[in-house]
């Protein structure tokens, strides 16, 4: 029985991040900071990281080149230099 609560806090847990990171997202956009979905380019990525927004950042250029994390963070801290 507790491993079913266990696993339940879990699903919630992970629910609330995803609608947590969804919202913050959202913030971002309305505010012009985080570029709208699609719209997104590498100036965009340049333009967070250089705003001290690295992990937005990542998340941007995952988001346009579909490449994993690790490859994304280090395609980050080199871009523009």
């Amino acid at each position: 029985m507790s491993l079913l609560w266990f696993f339940l806090s879990l699903v919630f847990l992970m629910g609330f991040a995803q609608l947590y990171t969804a919202w913050k997202i959202s913030n971002l956009r309305e505010l012009g900071v985080y570029p709208q979905k699609g719209e997104a380019t590498i100036p965009d990525v340049i333009r967070l990281r250089d705003a001290g927004l690295n992990t937005w950042a990542i998340r941007c250029y995952r988001e346009i080149n579909k490449v994993g994390l690790r490859e994304a963070k280090s395609s980050v801290s080199g871009l523009g230099k």
